[in-house]
């Protein structure tokens, strides 16, 4: 079994249409979802030593993770900003891609 390097998680190649492909597959798989979860509490509940708590981003979060998390940020932007925050983030990437 691999070990995961969280060092790893900001690789940009993981933003690539291969791993989003695959990610949606994986996904379905029921223990799959369960060994994520698994890891995501246990990186909400037992941060690194040298930080005070822990901050997640993600749908279930709030809802399955960390239900009871003391504090609950929503963040939203209208579907213009979005949609140009995105764009950019292709263009970064190489992507050919148009901003409609």
């Amino acid at each position: 079994m691999q070990r995961l390097n969280l060092r790893n998680l900001s690789r940009k190649n993981l933003l690539s249409d291969k791993v989003a492909i695959s990610a949606a597959i994986v996904a379905k798989d029921k223990n799959i979802r369960k060994l994520v979860k698994k890891f995501q509490i246990n990186c909400a509940y037992n941060p690194p030593k040298k930080y005070l708590g822990s901050i997640l981003d993600g749908r279930d979060i709030t809802s399955v993770i960390m239900k009871d998390a003391m504090f609950k940020f929503y963040i939203t932007a209208n579907l213009k900003i979005r949609a140009r925050r995105r764009f950019n983030e292709f263009k970064k990437l190489k992507k050919k891609i148009t901003y409609k």
